[in-house]
């Protein structure tokens, strides 16, 4: 074990148990608005370029029960996860959490959307748990790095959106904390997300990267729940995510009030589409503007 906190099972019997009740009113509120938000902005790049044109014609290919955003085509969960996904951040509007790298319900709302299409049975309350958690566990990841993810080479909002977000469908569907851990495994069985996501102006994939995290989290998922296995220690085994993404124990702010204080909460709504970081300087130039 590379740190002694039994991460990965606190985190999963925290999904497990975690109940609509349980969830303050303030988090239920701010769920439902960033759920509002996520379709929102999905909604309003389906009239973009040729992007993620690919990823919907693929899903396309295979019909299924879950439905693809702003088109009259469906496909099974995973593949709507994956096309709808590919829209979420194509106008760079999705919500931010700023005190981390993260833009925890791009993938997340898309996931659990494509799930609950495919599950009519399973209840609303049901998928603003399993959001709040996710969005909860995608906030505290990207601020429990002992080191900036980025030092090592990767690009952490994809990265922790990809355990969260697995870690969320499992719940969704009904799986026991045991089920949880091995989605979150076999959900980094299928992610790497290299800063070059960043780097390579030729290359659309920062914009629809968050489908390809997901349709990994629904495959997780749904592989646990068939019976695959993956790690004990997904998140603190010794060579598993702090160890290879952040070599170091992870902070305590990972665990510190799980349960009580949802990070998600704490989302913000970008005023203007654009990276979170330029915003500070959209703002100034637009203030000495009006001077």
């Amino acid at each position: 074990m590379f740190c002694d906190k039994a991460i990965s099972a606190r985190i999963a019997t925290h999904f497990a148990e975690l109940t609509h009740n349980a969830l303050p009113e303030a988090t239920r509120h701010a769920t439902r608005r960033a759920l509002l938000d996520a379709v929102g902005v999905t909604l309003g790049a389906t009239g973009l370029g040729e992007d993620a044109a690919p990823y919907r014609r693929h899903a396309e290919a295979v019909p299924g029960p879950s439905r693809l955003i702003g088109f009259s085509g469906s496909s099974t969960p995973a593949l709507a996860a994956l096309a709808n996904g590919a829209l979420a951040h194509q106008l760079d509007f999705g919500d931010t959490f700023d005190a981390g790298p993260a833009h925890p319900n791009a993938a997340l709302v898309h996931a659990l959307m494509a799930l609950a299409d495919a599950r009519p049975q399973l209840a609303f309350g049901e998928f603003l748990v399993a959001m709040a958690a996710g969005s909860d566990l995608a906030c505290r990841l990207s601020i429990a790095a002992p080191r900036p993810y980025e030092e090592g080479g990767w690009y952490p909002p994809p990265l922790v959106n990809l355990i969260a977000t697995a870690a969320a469908c499992a719940r969704f569907i009904g799986l026991d904390a045991d089920g949880i851990r091995h989605a979150m495994g076999l959900a980094l069985l299928q992610g790497s997300f290299p800063s070059e996501i960043k780097y390579d102006p030729t290359s659309p994939i920062r914009g629809v990267r968050e489908g390809l995290v997901a349709r990994a989290a629904v495959e997780a998922a749904l592989l646990a729940e068939a019976g695959a296995t993956a790690f004990a220690e997904p998140l603190e085994g010794r060579a598993g995510f702090f160890a290879v993404y952040t070599e170091g124990a992870p902070r305590d702010v990972l665990l510190d009030g799980l349960g009580e204080t949802f990070l998600g909460d704490q989302v913000s709504f970008k005023p203007w589409p654009a990276c979170r970081g330029t915003h500070p300087y959209i703002e100034a130039a637009l203030v000495l503007r009006d001077r």
